[in-house]
């Protein structure tokens, strides 16, 4: 036998070189398209997990329902499969108030309150109309027929309250409404959740709605607090029902 020949043992680890060279090579492979993308998408994913899904992007983005077009930032839309551009059916908001802002690094504390009598956020929804009456005007034909009148309240701020009834399908609620100087339409209206028996107040208990553009409406909720000064609340979701249609 050559004394250049190889033992067994020495024959098959030649042979098995070529595949742990390729497996190895392969490794390396991996981590460097690994390392890559964490560096590329590191930062991106990185500011979504400290914003917990929020966007500080304030980009303001056409959107249109139907016939009506809005213009609405980035960073008050509240899901992430809605911060797209173009037609939708459907777009959810969350919007800071008074500020009328959207999501920021600042106001990101005001995003994660929980405490109903410190919340300083109004939801709002907009999507084409289901009727032919907004809130204020189903107040005579709806709600009048609704309330139980024989406990009415007048408070010292001008609003009336008074509790819906059961029997008309409201479980829990009562309505809320201010009338305008000299008429008996509602200059304001909204239905509100009663606090639950064990005394928890609700985060949003509050509901209106109001027709915006030609064919949408918007459905706000918001904090009972909002009802303290409810004339210029009231002043304030119209101009922001204004502001956001077709970017006035």
């Amino acid at each position: 036998m050559s004394a250049q020949a190889m033992n067994p043992s020495q024959e098959v680890i030649s042979h098995g070189l070529p595949h742990i060279v390729w497996r190895v090579f392969t490794a390396f492979v991996i981590l460097a398209v690994l390392s890559l993308a964490l560096y590329l998408f590191g930062p991106l994913y990185g500011e979504r997990m400290s914003h917990a899904g929020h966007s500080t992007d304030d980009t303001t983005l056409p959107i249109s329902i139907g016939s009506d077009s809005f213009q609405i930032p980035t960073n008050m839309i509240r899901h992430a499969n809605q911060r797209i551009g173009g037609s939708t059916s459907r777009i959810d908001l969350y919007i800071h108030w008074p500020s009328q802002s959207g999501y920021t690094v600042e106001l990101a504390p005001a995003f994660r309150e929980a405490n109903p009598k410190e919340i300083q956020l109004v939801l709002a929804s907009v999507t084409k109309r289901r009727s032919f009456l907004d809130m204020a005007d189903r107040f005579q034909p709806v709600y009048l027929d609704a309330i139980d009148q024989t406990k009415i309240k007048k408070m010292n701020n001008g609003l009336y309250v008074a509790p819906l009834l059961n029997e008309y399908g409201y479980v829990n609620e009562k309505l809320v409404y201010g009338l305008a100087q000299g008429t008996d339409r509602p200059e304001f209206i909204a239905r509100c959740q009663m606090s639950t028996v064990a005394g928890e107040g609700l985060l949003l208990p509050c509901e209106t709605d109001i027709f915006i553009g030609n064919t949408s409406e918007a459905k706000f909720r918001f904090a009972t607090s909002q009802l303290v000064e409810w004339q210029s609340f009231s002043k304030e979701i119209n101009a922001f029902a204004d502001r956001i249609s077709a970017g006035k």
